[in-house]
């Protein structure tokens, strides 16, 4: 009696849309389950891929279908992370594969996957959790309140008003329920930061993921999670919300503003902060959301009712709010080639005296241009210059990747072991470097003068982020922004207090720019500016003859070292945003599926 046989359709980590069937041959059949990782030939190469469904077989290709080579050594997938695969491959318009391979990235390319023996747990000495303040009681009692509703929940809190504490308390009564929690933050370096102060309140329990891990240890992550054991404590920064959670209970999201939740390269080109949000819903978690600076995009989700919003009005410990100054400074216009204007001179030399510390931030960054590691170079020097006894630090990054290096410039200035910092990333949000009274933004112009709709929001964000790291403790903290321009009406906003939020978004809501509209980019790159030039007009002229309107196209400035042209597509709310994107999927399919002259990368949600 003939055995009938059995097929499978699997999700291979490369970019096909479509499942590829399979056959298990009858020695391998009871170990084959859904969500089972095992070896396929694909294209002459062989490969790991997940086992996403059983499947019948159509009798015309059934003698054409191979059969799978093995089983991998590897955690069985959860069907709850391949629908949320499902989720994010039709939103963000890439495939299961490509998600895939960023969830299991490194622990498919060939890797054995042997378990490794349990440590013993050693005896821990735990702490208890920090004590609250009365504000921070009342806010953890409404958030409770409001996740009732089954709403996720923003937590607005002043800068250095202790959100982390309440977002720690909140993950202990998680974990004691059982349940595990996600914790994201947006920089390794906070992450670590984070992780840390979690150790001590919860021990073993607390888990670390990041890009910077080796493929052993974020195998090591995978499997915990997936054999579920224990509830677990995920602190982790954008790629955490791919790990496979088991009995997940509790989403957060700290500093959600931030633009480091994007990802650009390689795809998949997802937001966390939003992808996060809805693995908490398909896997009925709660979520909550924590900023001092929150995007509009969450503004409107309060308005709107999406999100319930509690306030934290209060700095930690009572602590007064830094006092913001602004100084009429041009360094492109500097005789002497200065990047430190007079008042910040004096400011620096009045901390250094007074035994407190400093942090200036170069937003030269902003630009892309070549010269940021120089910038902060010289910034550096003219600092050694005006403070010959300082120890001045220098911590430059030019993308989303972190080298050790870096991360002991962080920590040794945390530490106490430099007296300024100098940096060309944002590295306010969300940390606490003890002793630092004055903060300063140098090359302010070059956010405030993008031709960039969201560039008010990104002023007032670096601005209130950074003031958030100066006098965190007893002493009034000082901030100086560095400006050519002091009519500008956003840093005339700073400088006396005024809050133009709902002037910028009202001017988004008029221009149809998100959060009012969905933004699709779609960037057509190629050998030479005038061949990508001509496929992306050819593209545009195909999408307006099926009614979706497209802006440009236009250079995106460099942001490459590939020849690209840009065309933007905004949707306005109320149309049927998965039929626009399977007609803009199809159509740049049409144009580039066949061609090797140029290609195409389409990204949901630019920020």
């Amino acid at each position: 009696m003939s055995v009938k046989k059995i097929f499978i359709r699997t999700i291979p980590p490369v970019k096909i849309r479509q499942r590829i069937i399979y056959s298990v041959p009858e020695s391998l059949s009871e170990r084959v389950l859904p969500g089972s990782q095992v070896m396929i030939n694909l294209s002459g190469k062989d490969i790991i891929a997940v086992v996403a469904e059983f499947s019948d077989c159509d009798p015309i290709i059934e003698p054409k279908v191979k059969d799978i080579r093995g089983v991998a050594d590897l955690p069985i997938v959860k069907s709850s992370q391949i629908k949320f695969w499902e989720w994010m491959s039709e939103y963000y318009m890439c495939t299961e594969g490509e998600l895939y391979k960023a969830a299991y990235s490194g622990t498919i390319k060939g890797i054995s996957g042997r378990k490794s023996r349990k440590k013993e747990q050693k005896c821990e000495t735990l702490s208890p959790l920090p004590q609250l303040s009365e504000a921070q009681i009342e806010a953890v009692d409404n958030i409770k309140s409001a996740l009732s509703s089954s709403k996720p929940v923003f937590l607005k809190g002043e800068p250095a008003s202790g959100k982390s504490e309440i977002f720690l308390t909140l993950a202990g009564e998680s974990l004691n329920r059982g349940e595990s929690v996600l914790y994201l933050v947006p920089e390794i370096t906070l992450c670590t930061q984070i992780t840390q102060r979690a150790r001590a309140y919860f021990g073993h329990r607390v888990v670390i993921s990041h890009s910077a891990q080796s493929i052993s240890e974020r195998l090591s992550i995978i499997r915990r999670l997936s054999e579920g054991n224990e509830p677990l404590l995920v602190i982790g920064v954008r790629s955490a919300v791919l790990l496979p959670f088991e009995n997940l209970g509790l989403v957060i999201i700290e500093e959600e503003h931030d633009a480091s939740y994007k990802q650009y390269e390689p795809a998949p080109r997802y937001n966390a902060r939003d992808a996060a949000i809805v693995l908490a819903s398909l896997n009925g978690a709660d979520a909550i959301l924590g900023s001092s600076t929150p995007s509009f995009e969450t503004i409107l989700n309060v308005r709107e009712g999406k999100y319930s919003e509690v306030i934290l009005g209060e700095r930690y410990h009572s602590s007064l709010r830094p006092e913001i100054r602004v100084a009429r400074f041009n360094p492109y216009t500097s005789k002497e080639g200065k990047t430190i204007s007079p008042l910040l001179e004096s400011a620096l030399k009045r901390a250094f005296e007074a035994g407190e510390r400093s942090v200036i931030i170069s937003a030269k960054r902003y630009m892309s241009v070549p010269d940021n590691e120089l910038c902060t170079s010289v910034i550096a020097r003219e600092i050694s210059s005006i403070l010959p006894d300082a120890k001045v630090a220098r911590y430059d990054r030019d993308s989303d990747r972190i080298t050790p290096e870096q991360i002991k410039v962080l920590e040794a200035f945390t530490s106490g072991e430099y007296d300024v910092l100098v940096s060309n990333k944002m590295t306010g949000k969300g940390f606490n470097f003890p002793g630092v009274i004055l903060t300063a933004l140098l090359f302010a112009d070059n956010i405030t003068m993008q031709n960039d709709f969201r560039s008010g929001e990104r002023f007032l964000q670096a601005v209130y982020q950074i003031a958030g790291r100066a006098g965190r403790e007893e002493r009034r903290g000082v901030v100086i922004v560095q400006s050519s321009n002091l009519s500008d009406r956003l840093v005339r906003s700073v400088r006396y207090g005024e809050d133009v939020t709902q002037e910028l978004i009202s001017e988004r809501e008029e221009f149809m720019y998100p959060p009012f509209s969905r933004m699709i980019n779609i960037d057509i790159r190629a050998k030479t500016l005038t061949v990508a030039a001509e496929y992306a007009s050819a593209l545009k002229d195909a999408l307006l003859k099926g009614g979706v309107q497209a802006e440009g196209p236009y250079d995106p400035g460099n942001i490459t070292d590939k020849p690209q042209i840009r065309l933007s597509v905004k949707i306005q709310r109320g149309k049927n945003l998965r039929e626009i994107k399977r007609f803009i999927g199809e159509t740049c399919e049409e144009h580039f599926g066949k061609t090797k002259r140029a290609t195409h990368i389409i990204d949901v949600d630019p920020v």
